[in-house]
């Protein structure tokens, strides 16, 4: 045993718990405290012991024998040992860090050496469900070449819903081996919801259109009692690329397993692509579903206008109510009850109140392929019946009326000693 230049101890031995051979040389280094710091063995197949160590100013001499090594039963053995790497810091995650992948990369501090021309040859890593206990570790890289100061864990170690315990540590290109870091921990997320399946549109569908309605296979998650909160739909005009996509829904809680696509997002003559994910009651989004495709098809002929009412005649005022019958594909309806130019409604099945008089009404339908018109001539008859219905006189003080005309009547005045509207029929010259 030696005094190190650091206050602490450096002593030698031998060991058959550790190393490779039936005993090896031990090289132990401890603070002033007798708290151990870094260990290293030496030895191959047979039997190794060291004898004396000394302390040199950039490492250590080891003297003893070897049966492993040499030409006899036992050759004398010096061996020359660089300072270790100082002992790594464990990063990333946190210690203590909550509700990460099972996954998860683990980042340790960058390689430091009291030698200064010595270079980073190797690091372990070490995972562990017990705090402290690492003989059944999790995982355990043993020499890693690769992994130096970030190990991206593969899949299958880790479980869900779990606390781990982690450490590195760092060999040099002497083969010295650092202190391991000291212990931190982290927890592991729920697990995600299954991978949804695009059921609808099937792959590689046609003549869609620039509507369609997309499916998704059902909510299933591995955690008992997680339900189906959110879901998120994408759509593109470029496999594989969704970072500028062409339709986007966001976190939806509305549209879970379907997705109807509204007018005016997508193009026709066009292939698209899409993919869905799903997101439980935890928060935890799954992965996207594969992608498939679909194509809108051409554009559509123009639709046909048609359209009846019922009743067509009556007393007035006569509430009709029209039907639309057009065919073809259709984005937008416009009405025309009194042949004037103008719009009267925009909905595809309206009702019409009519004052006494004769009426043309027009519908006319438009689509991605164009418009129609149809138009009928004096098709709605109302007749006198005996009162102004829901036009009657309005008081002066409304403003504006809250009592609206009937088609066919308009304001002709104002009657201000009685402080009411007067109002009359278009066409006739009698005031009502």
């Amino acid at each position: 045993m030696k005094v190190t230049s650091d206050g602490g101890y450096v002593i030698v031995g031998e060991t058959s718990s550790y190393g490779s051979g039936a005993v090896d040389a031990w090289l132990v280094k401890t603070d002033a405290a007798g708290n151990v710091q870094w260990d290293q063995t030496f030895g191959g197949f047979g039997a190794d012991l060291a004898r004396s160590v000394f302390v040199t100013k950039d490492g250590y001499i080891i003297a003893g024998e070897t049966s492993s090594y040499g030409s006899g039963d036992f050759d004398a053995w010096v061996i020359k040992v660089s300072n270790p790497p100082m002992h790594p810091t464990n990063l990333i995650p946190a210690d203590g860090a909550e509700g990460l992948s099972v996954e998860t990369t683990l980042t340790s501090s960058p390689f430091v050496d009291p030698d200064d021309q010595d270079s980073h040859a190797a690091s372990q890593w070490q995972i562990t469900a017990t705090r402290g206990d690492y003989s059944d570790p999790v995982y355990d890289s043993l020499r890693d070449t690769e992994n130096k100061t970030t190990l991206s864990l593969p899949e299958g170690y880790l479980a869900h819903v779990a606390t781990y315990y982690w450490r590195v540590r760092y060999q040099d290109n002497h083969g010295a081996w650092s202190a391991y870091s000291s212990e931190t921990s982290f927890s592991t997320a729920s697990a995600p919801p299954e991978q949804p399946g695009n059921v609808w549109p099937i792959d590689g569908a046609g003549d869609t259109g620039v509507t369609p309605e997309l499916k998704s296979s059902p909510f299933v998650d591995p955690e008992i009692g997680d339900k189906h909160a959110a879901s998120e739909w994408q759509i593109t005009s470029t496999s594989g690329d969704y970072s500028n996509p062409t339709l986007t829904s966001g976190r939806d809680t509305q549209n879970l397993t379907s997705y109807k696509v509204s007018p005016g997002k997508l193009r026709y003559d066009t292939t698209y692509y899409w993919h869905v994910r799903h997101q439980d009651s935890q928060g935890i989004w799954s992965d996207w579903s594969e992608e498939t495709s679909f194509s809108t098809g051409p554009v559509p002929a123009a639709p046909v206008a048609a359209f009846s009412a019922s009743p067509t005649s009556g007393d007035a005022p006569l509430n009709v109510q029209f039907t639309d019958e057009s065919t073809g594909v259709i984005d937008s309806y416009a009405w025309d009850f009194d042949s004037d130019g103008t719009v009267d409604s925009t909905a595809r099945n309206p009702t019409q109140s009519f004052g006494e008089g004769v009426y043309s009404v027009t519908l006319t339908v438009t689509g991605p392929g164009g418009s129609d018109t149809e138009e009928k001539p004096g098709y709605i008859e109302a007749t006198a019946g005996g009162g102004l219905g829901t036009c009657g006189c309005a008081p002066v003080s409304a403003a504006p009326s809250p009592v609206g005309l009937m088609i066919g009547w308009s304001v002709a005045g104002v009657t201000w000693g009685a402080g009411y509207y007067l109002v009359r029929r278009a066409g006739k010259g009698k005031n009502r």
